[in-house]
């Protein structure tokens, strides 16, 4: 039999080696991928029997011990599924950090290229741009193909029925149920969204059935408002609006924040936990305008809520859990960027009206983007790979209204249902900021006592589940109605 203290002992040690790879990769620091190489380290840690240990434990034990087997079962669970394929995945990851896409003259960064297509003006070079991405995507595939053949034979492998039932019962999500909630959102928002994004497609005679990926991804770039949103002050924006919380970046030794250009560096903001809650890096690299502000302060609330773990925690409270918890910690500060008070003080932007227009018609199309990306990945999970480009292109087109490439079906996907937990961290965020507008004011962003709020609950690390929290904020449970009426009353309002 294991001990038990030991597997916590190395599973710990796992996790921080591997953000610490993937923080150098996707940080521009070094262009390969190789967690082979830690994964090997630990040949005793990822065997099955050290699994069905897990489970067994699990089965006897109650409360508390309980719920940290769960966890710790969750991750060994994913963290054996991604040894069996890990020569693919740094295939993979190495192939995007080190190709380049060719546009007439111009050689682009295949990481970077997605920053410039949605900075261009120009339709024709933008097409461009994102015609070479696909064919890169396309050849990426291969490697994808093959190791998501080998993620489903492995659930079956370890008995379940497929992918999708295995992460079901690892992470206690009904896929189904959380489909049929999102439903309802897509239904309600059906009308007014399309005619929104048909307003702002326009401008650039384009109809609704006629646009790309690349021309909704240029609308809601909001080039108009970066003037307010400058790159530069991106950063201590950030700042300052912490502090007005009761954050001290400037003291915060805890976390390091690496905002310096690399051309191969991740465009997107990210959060790495690298040792919580003594080291978090909150890793930037701002390209220009609105987006900038509102992924930087959504990393930071991943950043915060590390820090703020209490220190005693046992070590599956402190990196493993619910993930739609810090991901609703994450777009609570994120959605700070939607407040009128904010907009005003931190930004400039004295008139919001049209801007909120935007951004809410922006934030309507990430939540049916994420529905019709549930609904695909449960076919993918459960019929397999076979015919599965035709089915993204149906489902999201279906739900977003305009052209979606076939090429994008694996690249357009995360590992373990992902999707799901970013729909409840929505789901949560919607309950929990209606809370702290009830408890603060609606500037509670502006308030350190509902900063002390967040912080009393950051130091719970992910002990507590999405579901759990929601009681903590007077709900039954996760309850889709805060989120609907906020979307429906903001799309309406204009």
């Amino acid at each position: 039999m294991p001990d038990i203290r030991k597997v916590r002992k190395e599973a710990e040690e796992l996790v921080r080696a591997l953000d610490w790879e993937v923080y150098q990769n996707w940080a521009g620091l070094k262009p390969e991928l190789n967690t082979s190489a830690i994964y090997a380290q630990h040949p005793d840690l990822l065997k099955r029997e050290v699994l069905d240990d897990l489970k067994a434990r699990r089965a006897a034990a109650t409360e508390d011990a309980e719920r940290r087997l769960r966890y710790l079962h969750a991750y060994l669970t994913s963290a054996f599924l991604a040894n069996e394929v890990r020569e693919l995945t740094d295939r993979h990851d190495t192939e995007e950090a080190k190709r380049e896409v060719v546009v007439g003259h111009h050689i682009h960064p295949f990481r970077l290229s997605e920053v410039r297509m949605v900075n261009e003006d120009d339709r024709g070079t933008r097409a461009a741009i994102y015609e070479a991405r696909n064919r890169a995507i396309d050849q990426i595939n291969e490697i994808s193909l093959v190791r998501w053949r080998r993620l489903h034979a492995l659930a079956k492998e370890l008995g379940y029925r497929d992918y999708a039932a295995l992460f079901s019962n690892l992470k206690g999500i009904d896929f189904a149920q959380l489909d049929t909630l999102m439903t309802r959102l897509v239904d309600r928002t059906e009308k007014v969204y399309a005619e929104r994004l048909e307003r702002y497609l326009k401008p650039l005679d384009l109809s609704l059935k006629q646009a790309e990926k690349h021309d909704v991804a240029y609308v809601f770039r909001g080039k108009a408002w970066d003037p307010e949103f400058k790159k530069e002050r991106a950063v201590a924006t950030l700042k300052s609006t912490l502090l007005d919380l009761g954050f001290d970046l400037d003291t915060q030794a805890n976390i390091t924040i690496d905002a310096e250009e690399r051309p191969n560096k991740s465009p997107r903001a990210f959060c790495v936990p690298a040792h919580v809650p003594r080291k978090v890096l909150l890793v930037v690299m701002p390209h220009g305008g609105h987006d900038d502000y509102a992924t930087i302060l959504h990393e930071a609330g991943h950043a915060e809520h590390y820090a703020n773990a209490a220190a005693d925690l046992p070590f599956e409270y402190k990196y493993l859990g619910d993930n739609s918890v810090t991901e609703g910690m994450a777009f609570a500060l994120e959605y700070i960027t939607l407040a009128p008070e904010w907009l005003a003080d931190k930004v400039g932007l004295k008139e919001t009206r049209e801007f909120l227009d935007l951004a809410y018609t922006y934030k309507a199309y990430f939540l049916r983007r994420y529905a019709g990306k549930l609904r695909y990945e449960m076919q993918l999970h459960t019929k397999g790979l076979e015919g599965m480009a035709a089915t993204y292109r149906r489902e999201l087109e279906r739900t977003l209204k305009f052209k979606h490439p076939r090429e994008h079906y694996l690249e357009d996907l995360d590992d373990g249902f992902y999707a799901a937990q970013y729909l409840r961290a929505w789901i949560l965020e919607a309950q929990m900021s209606q809370a702290l507008r009830e408890m603060f004011g609606d500037a509670w962003f502006r308030e350190k006592e509902a900063g002390r709020f967040l912080k009393g609950i950051w130091a719970h690390g992910q002990k507590f589940t999405a579901d759990e929290l929601a009681k903590e904020f007077g709900y039954p449970g996760l309850d889709i109605d805060p989120l609907l009426k906020q979307v429906e009353e903001h799309l309406s309002a204009s």
